[in-house]
């Protein structure tokens, strides 16, 4: 389940944005997490964060929690067009949100970048070796 809201980007280009809401879950067997994304005018996605890859105690919540602040920080780069924000639960449960807001901020708060692995070349390219 998601619940979202899209804005234009418009007030935001050349800045750096921070995201902050508030979410609380019941008996989430896979998690509930705030998220936010960035897309251009031909819908390419410039940016986006779900918490769902962070190993820092920021990121997804699962089971029963209280009220829980999570945030995401990005550069809102010129070629924005839309900013998409919202919650969602993963799986079973519930998930409740709260206080979303958007701020400016300067460049003393950092960015949240969602961590993705590569390999550094291709490999196993008959794909018969599963992991």
């Amino acid at each position: 389940c998601t619940l979202m809201q899209s804005i234009t980007a418009d007030n935001y280009r050349g800045q750096r944005l921070r995201m902050t809401g508030e979410i609380r879950t019941e008996d989430a067997s896979d998690g509930g997490t705030v998220w936010m994304r960035i897309d251009s005018d031909n819908a390419r996605n410039l940016r986006f964060d779900n918490l769902e890859t962070r190993q820092d105690g920021q990121g997804v919540i699962k089971g029963t929690s209280e009220w829980t602040q999570r945030s995401i920080t990005f550069d809102v780069p010129e070629e924005a067009a839309s900013i998409h924000l919202g919650f969602f639960l993963k799986g079973t449960g519930r998930c409740w949100a709260r206080s979303f807001r958007l701020d400016i901020v300067d460049e003393s708060v950092p960015i949240t970048i969602r961590q993705t692995k590569f390999l550094p070349k291709p490999t196993n390219l008959d794909f018969r070796d599963v992991a």
